[in-house]
C-alpha cells in the first residue's frame, strides 16, 4: 500500500501547472491536505487523500468537509492522481 505522502506529492505535481494547488503543513485537523484553485475558475477544490478506499475520512473531517461545501467549495476523499485527474475534467 502506497504512502499518502507519495500520492499527496503525485498530486501538487499535476496540479501546479494548472493552477494555484498547496498542501497544508501541518494539516490542522479536519481540513483537507491539498487545496487547489485553478488558473481559469472560480471554484475551489479540497482533497482529502486517503492511501486507499478502505480508509475513511474522520468524524471532523467530514463535519469540515461539509462546512466547505455548504460556502460552494468542491471537498473530494481520492487516494489516486487518476481520481483528481477525473474529478477536474468532469467540473
Amino acid at each position: 500500500m502506497r504512502l499518502e505522502s507519495k500520492i499527496q506529492t503525485e498530486i501538487l505535481d499535476y496540479l501546479k501547472p494548472r493552477g494555484f494547488a498547496y498542501k497544508h503543513e501541518p494539516v490542522p485537523t479536519g481540513i483537507p491536505d491539498i487545496h487547489f484553485i485553478p488558473k481559469k475558475g472560480k471554484k475551489n477544490y479540497w482533497f482529502e487523500v486517503k492511501r486507499s478506499a478502505s480508509h475513511k475520512p474522520s468524524e471532523i473531517q467530514l463535519y469540515i468537509h461539509k462546512k466547505l461545501r455548504a460556502v460552494g467549495d468542491k471537498v473530494y476523499v481520492v487516494w489516486s492522481l487518476d481520481m483528481v485527474k477525473n474529478v477536474l475534467s468532469k467540473t
